[in-house]
């Protein structure tokens, strides 16, 4: 009777070895960006949610209040011991407690939109929004809010320094009406290199004053006064591509014309057709 050489048997079995290995490394390189595309669509989709909580709450409080909305400020403004405003706190890449102060935004004493809120999740921060500075990440500090509300909404309580003639504010729903609700930006994803006060200034021409995210491959997170929410894809690699700096860190100049500061410009409300 015939028999295999040992070696035969072996190399042979070598051989096999290798092949499931560089079959099983494949498959793993290849599941990688499903893997990936995976996780970012579970952020997306636990951010929509996220901003439908705010804006919801958003439009109770209007509802209860005979439709006049919810106060919004900026600055130092956002220190003082009041209620009036949707949410307070000047967060920065400090270790300062102002950036962890859940109160700031969910403490019916400082924050009127906090029992609005029907969910003990913290609806104010992006699951994609995982950025801390040197500082923070070894203190182990996690900022308490992704998003900041449109200053052209709500009744603020100091004058705005970047106010301009083609702006307004709406301080009642019966004033949302350039544009319509349907096109009127509320709560936006910001920057985390521009995200301090709860206000997102509408930019000026050519300026941006504030810094949309983009958390959601090139696209950020967008509430509009009818109630609907949307992930905005912006077009220009200056949002798309904004690298996070810790630091401010932002040139906020663009070309006259730039799509995405047309598109900021016309969501907010304005006191005619023009945007910039």
């Amino acid at each position: 009777m015939r028999t295999r050489h040992p070696a035969r048997t072996q190399a042979f079995t070598r051989i096999e070895a290798l092949a499931l290995v560089a079959t099983i490394l494949l498959l793993a390189l290849l599941s990688f960006p499903v893997a990936a595309n995976n996780r970012a669509q579970t952020k997306a989709t636990l951010c929509f949610s996220n901003m439908r909580h705010l804006i919801f709450a958003w439009q109770l409080y209007a509802t209860d209040h005979d439709g006049i909305l919810v106060g919004n400020t900026f600055g130092s403004e956002t220190q003082s011991a009041t209620n009036s405003w949707w949410a307070r706190g000047y967060m920065d890449w400090s270790t300062a407690s102002a950036n962890t102060n859940m109160s700031f935004i969910r403490d019916p004493r400082q924050a009127r939109l906090a029992n609005y809120i029907l969910t003990p999740r913290n609806v104010h921060k992006c699951p994609a929004d995982t950025f801390q500075s040197a500082a923070q990440r070894t203190r182990g500090i996690v900022r308490v809010r992704s998003v900041a509300m449109n200053s052209t909404i709500g009744a603020l309580d100091a004058q705005n320094p970047f106010a301009d003639p083609r702006y307004r504010h709406a301080r009642t729903m019966a004033q949302l009406y350039n544009p319509s609700p349907a096109e009127s930006t509320v709560f936006l994803e910001e920057h985390p290199d521009s995200i301090n006060d709860p206000l997102l200034f509408a930019p000026l021409a050519q300026r941006w004053i504030d810094f949309p995210a983009s958390y959601h491959q090139g696209a950020g997170g967008v509430t509009f006064a009818d109630g609907h929410v949307g992930l905005h894809s912006w077009r220009t690699a200056r949002i798309r591509n904004a690298k996070v700096h810790y630091f401010f860190n932002l040139n906020g100049n663009v070309p006259r014309g730039d799509p995405d500061l047309t598109w900021m410009s016309y969501s907010c409300q304005r006191t005619g057709p023009q945007t910039f």
